[in-house]
């Protein structure tokens, strides 16, 4: 009466039970595991030391952004310019072992003022970049024979869309064919691939906003000490603005598009439900008081919460629900 090989279906899925419950197990790191003993990693293989330090651009970096792949990391500057840096792992036959070169593939300089916000297209092929001199840009980032004919150093810019001040965020929908931009002057578009305004309202000055996974809710911060969450699907329908007691700084959606982390200068990391419209935990720490702090979720199962600090410091929460 028992399925064939049932028994070994049963014995896999405790051990990936175990392997999952890991709150320090790295899948890169993956090695033989034994239902024997208690599957355990040790707190040690947490990555906390520096590997690289990438030097390249002239003056502050205003933001940064891994390619959903990971072979590529975009850094953007107050001094106009985007590097593109190569984070790929390639194999060497005679060594065997992998090397991450952190070479620059593009240096993207066509801005004329800090580019305050990037974002990576779904498929990796486009690159969303937001500066002070009232421009979006989007860009090729594809290395192709195509490419390499026209310019393989600098990448190729496809489109300029304009606002009529700084624009301060960027984000790519889901779907890969529309974003959507704000700007100092309390404008927000939706555009398409041809640069064409599909919808335009204004609004307060948005300082930060993020579009869930699963394209149904954007969630926003703005000057006015607001969180704002709209319903995508709904025409961009407000369903919740709350009334925050400090300025925010930036707004982070998880993958399963139920929880958010915002940044608040009251020197904590908030954990919102944008399911339940509730806050869930407030982490601390970390000291923001006068500069652009950011946090996020990590590891591969996004059991912790990370914020950078003015401390000169990575804090490293637990996630808790």
């Amino acid at each position: 009466m028992v399925p064939a090989h049932r028994l070994v279906t049963l014995l896999q899925q405790a051990k990936d039970y175990q392997i999952h419950k890991c709150l320090y197990h790295l899948r890169f790191a993956d090695g033989p595991h034994s239902l024997l003993i208690d599957h355990s990693c040790d707190s040690a293989a947490f990555p906390s030391a520096t590997i690289r330090v990438l030097s390249g651009h002239k003056d502050e970096v205003w933001d940064i952004k891994f390619s959903h792949d990971g072979t590529k990391l975009a850094s953007s500057s107050k001094d106009s310019s985007v590097i593109i840096w190569d984070t790929h792992v390639s194999l060497f036959n005679i060594t065997s072992i992998d090397i991450q070169t952190w070479e620059q593939l593009h240096t993207l300089k066509d801005h004329a003022g800090g580019v305050a916000s990037l974002d990576w297209s779904p498929d990796d092929q486009r690159l969303l970049t937001a500066s002070h001199d009232h421009k979006v840009k989007m860009w090729y980032t594809e290395v192709s024979l195509f490419l390499c004919l026209v310019d393989c150093q600098t990448g190729n810019l496809v489109r300029t869309m304009e606002h009529n001040e700084i624009v301060t965020v960027c984000r790519w929908f889901p779907d890969g064919q529309t974003f959507i931009s704000a700007s100092v002057d309390k404008e927000v578009m939706v555009w398409n691939l041809s640069g064409t305004v599909l919808q335009q309202w204004s609004m307060d000055r948005m300082f930060d906003l993020a579009v869930t996974p699963d394209g149904s809710k954007m969630v926003a911060i703005c000057n006015e000490r607001k969180l704002h969450i709209y319903n995508v699907l709904d025409s961009f329908r407000e369903v919740m603005s709350y009334q925050m007691g400090h300025n925010m700084t930036s707004v982070t959606v998880s993958n399963d598009s139920k929880y958010v982390l915002i940044n608040s200068m009251a020197q904590e990391v908030h954990l919102w439900d944008i399911e339940k419209f509730r806050l869930v935990r407030k982490y601390v720490g970390q000291t923001q008081e006068k500069f652009m702090i950011r946090s996020c979720f990590g590891g591969p199962e996004q059991n912790f919460v990370l914020s950078g600090s003015e401390g000169m410091s990575v804090f490293v929460h637990k996630l808790t629900i």
